[in-house]
């Protein structure tokens, strides 16, 4: 500390406010690291008074660029969501045309957490157009929060980009999504990843939807082990509503899903199971295996 001459910091923010000067305010507090900590609280005290579309941008960059300041005073956040739920155009502004791509991929977070609905088009067109992934992955996650399922289509396509970050955003919004379409796009993702498939099994758990369902029924077939493994443990778990799909199943000529759905209406232990249980042992199933399970 010292560097600088504080109170001259301090005169220079006061004139670039009133001036409306944004390149050297920016500069003015990229220096704050360099002064005090009561120098660094007055200089943003100013920036909070000034005008939305100018304090901002800048309260933006000081959270995306000097973490130490913002966590030494949380609530420029507070004070930046504010603004922004008053003036939302200038966030939109900024996600479309700032030139900042930390403070962008900061602000496409705030989209989501505030969820700013008019800020989907502008999301959706930073999946297709950047590279970055720290602003992709901050749209992807916002597109989540928002809660857009016009976000289905370009999220899904971040499933196979190959870098873990945006896969694992992606799969998390598809689950926040829990569309049938997003659900579908998640159960065509199983058996390339283990840890993955173990994440996507739990989205299918908690989305109560029929597709999500349909899905983990299907891994009580697949030829992948951790795969039927946790698709028991997920069917049991959710219990009555499986009933349908693994009582079906009893029905179907193939001993590989007869016997994984019976041992899951086991562990529900629902009565209502007992009638097609009877059923099946009355057709005198072929397979001992079946027969055991049955009992």
């Amino acid at each position: 500390m010292g560097h600088l001459n504080e109170q001259d910091l301090l005169d220079e923010i006061r004139f670039d406010i009133k001036v409306k000067d944004l390149l050297k305010a920016r500069l003015v507090l990229a220096s704050l690291e360099q002064v005090s900590k009561k120098a660094q609280k007055q200089a943003l005290f100013e920036v909070s008074r000034a005008a939305d579309d100018f304090a901002i941008p800048l309260l933006a960059g000081v959270i995306a660029h000097s973490p130490n300041i913002s966590e030494s005073f949380p609530q420029l956040k507070e004070t930046m969501f504010s603004k922004i739920l008053e003036s939302p155009q200038v966030l939109l502004d900024l996600l479309s045309n700032g030139k900042d791509l930390r403070s962008r991929a900061f602000l496409a977070g705030v989209a989501g957490e505030i969820r700013i609905e008019k800020a989907v088009p502008i999301l959706l067109e930073i999946l297709t157009r950047e590279k970055d992934v720290n602003i992709i992955t901050s749209a992807i996650i916002s597109l989540g929060m928002i809660g857009d399922p016009a976000a289905v289509a370009a999220v899904s396509e971040y499933l196979y980009s190959g870098n873990r970050d945006l896969v694992m955003a992606s799969v998390r919004t598809l689950g926040e999504l829990a569309t049938p379409e997003a659900i579908r796009k998640l159960g065509d993702k199983l058996g390339a990843d283990p840890d993955l498939d173990l994440m996507i099994l739990s989205i299918m758990a908690k989305a109560h939807i029929p597709e999500a369902l349909e899905t983990l029924n299907k891994t009580l077939g697949s030829q992948h082990a951790h795969l039927r493994t946790a698709g028991k443990q997920k069917l049991g778990e959710i219990g009555l509503m499986s009933l349908r799909v693994l009582v079906k199943n009893l029905f179907i000529d193939n001993p590989d899903l007869v016997i994984p759905s019976l041992n899951v209406l086991g562990d529900i232990g629902d009565s209502a199971a007992i009638p097609p249980i009877r059923k099946l042992l009355f057709n005198q199933p072929k397979d001992p295996n079946v027969r055991f399970a049955s009992y």
